[in-house]
C-alpha cells in the first residue's frame, strides 16, 4: 500500500515507511510513471474504490493492485474502472484501462503529481508558485491564480523532462 488512503477505515496495518515512500515516488518520477487513479486525464471512472477484500473474520478493504502508465499514455487520456463483480472468483478485482480513441496528441503533458511527494521538487514548485504570484501581485485575483498555475505547471514540465531523460 502506498498510503493510508489505500485502506478502508478502521484498518491500522502497516503501509510504506517514509524512506520507502520517498524512494518509490522518486523512482516513479524518474520513469515518468503515475498511478492511474491520480491522473485527471483518465477521468477516474470507478464505482469501486478498493481492489482487494478480506471478509473473514471481518471485512477489510484495500487498494493493493496498481496500474501505472507513462507520460505518453497519460496524454492519450481515457477511462479506468475496477470491475467489482469478481468476488465469486477472487478477492482481487480486475482493473481496466480504456485509452481514448481520439487521436489528437496534446502538446503538453499533465501536471506530475508525484513531484509534490518529493521534498526537493515540492520546494521547486512552491518557488515557481511564489514567483508567479510576485509577477502579478497588483492584478486581480483571477489573473494571479492563472499566472501562478502557469508558472507551476511550466516548472513541473521542466522537472519531469529532466527526470525522464
Amino acid at each position: 500500500m502506498e498510503s493510508i488512503e489505500d485502506c478502508s477505515q478502521g484498518y491500522f496495518g502497516s503501509t510504506m515507511g517514509g524512506r520507502e515512500f520517498n524512494a518509490w515516488n522518486a523512482f516513479m518520477a524518474s520513469l515518468g510513471l503515475m498511478d492511474v487513479w491520480n491522473i485527471n486525464e483518465l477521468r477516474r471512472i470507478r464505482h469501486k474504490i478498493f481492489t482487494w477484500c478480506r471478509r473473514v473474520p471481518f471485512p477489510i478493504w484495500s487498494c493493493l493492485d496498481r496500474f501505472y502508465v507513462d507520460v505518453n499514455v497519460q496524454e492519450i487520456g481515457g477511462k479506468v474502472k475496477i470491475w467489482s463483480t469478481m468476488a465469486h472468483i477472487s478477492n482481487h478485482s480486475l482493473i481496466f484501462l480504456q485509452l481514448s480513441s481520439w487521436t489528437h496528441k496534446r502538446s503538453q503533458m499533465g501536471f506530475n503529481l508525484q513531484l509534490l511527494h518529493l521534498k526537493d521538487t515540492k520546494h521547486q514548485l512552491l518557488k515557481a508558485w511564489k514567483q508567479g504570484m510576485e509577477e502579478v501581485a497588483n492584478q486581480r485575483l483571477g489573473a494571479q491564480v492563472a499566472r501562478t498555475l502557469f508558472c507551476t505547471k511550466k516548472e513541473s514540465d521542466v522537472i519531469t523532462k529532466k527526470l525522464i531523460t
